[in-house]
């Protein structure tokens, strides 16, 4: 009788109430991490669009959507990362009322570093690509073309200025 409650007792596990709290207290730190990196580059995004006379100014971390007004045209831009991880995508979403014929946009990218996000002047383009819609564009629909991102130091982050908007037959 005296052997079954130490057998029971040899299986019992239970994880020490600190090793808990470093875990939680971890995840907390790398979310709270995430956050603020993403609060700057949002920052960053907003005050680029704010002073730009030249497209619309995108940075994949603030995962927020930005709107290109054209004469022609009226897109919602975002840029979403790849499954793969390896490339971006951008998203274009035609929120015009008017079915928009075949276009070109230009894309510049550029990399960023965090101090560099405190400056007002824009980065300088490391790399150009004209991305081809050869289709009409519904209101509502929306089209993705995958961005070739320069290479990038760990403690850089893209930038992507999308603009001139061109109608083509």
């Amino acid at each position: 009788m005296l052997v079954s409650p130490l057998v029971l007792a040899g299986c019992s596990h239970s994880v020490p109430p600190a090793t808990t709290l470093d875990t939680t207290v971890g995840q907390l730190n790398r979310s709270l991490s995430h956050l603020s990196e993403q609060s700057s580059a949002l920052a960053y995004q907003h005050r680029m669009n704010a002073a730009s006379t030249h497209g619309a100014w995108l940075v994949p971390l603030a995962n927020s959507p930005v709107e290109l007004i054209d004469p022609q045209a009226r897109l919602l831009l975002q840029l979403v990362p790849q499954v793969s991880g390896s490339s971006t995508v951008l998203q274009v979403k035609n929120i015009g009322a008017a079915i928009l014929p075949p276009f070109e946009l230009t894309a510049a990218l550029s990399t960023l570093t965090t101090d560099q996000q405190e400056a007002t002047a824009p980065p300088q383009p490391l790399t150009q690509q004209v991305l081809r819609q050869i289709t009409p564009l519904s209101p509502g629909e929306q089209v993705r073309f995958v961005l070739n991102a320069p290479e990038m130091a760990h403690d850089q982050s893209l930038v992507v200025n999308v603009h001139q908007f061109r109608p083509f037959k």
